[in-house]
């Protein structure tokens, strides 16, 4: 996550370069009571295959 539009594409462009994955941005005002639906049919129209964060043990 990021506030502006130029760090999230900053950092999409150098994901693939580090870690072995794609990364794409959407823009989303997470302050907004739409902004999950936006996001859930944004990712599944695009299908984004998304998993969970792993837990680690301490």
């Amino acid at each position: 996550m990021a506030r502006n539009k130029s760090k999230l594409k900053q950092l999409c462009n150098e994901l693939p370069k580090s870690h072995a994955v794609n990364a794409e941005y959407i823009e989303a005002d997470l302050s907004s009571p739409s902004s999950p639906q936006q996001l859930t049919t944004t990712t599944h129209h695009n299908n984004y295959l998304m998993s969970p964060k792993e837990e680690t043990s301490k």
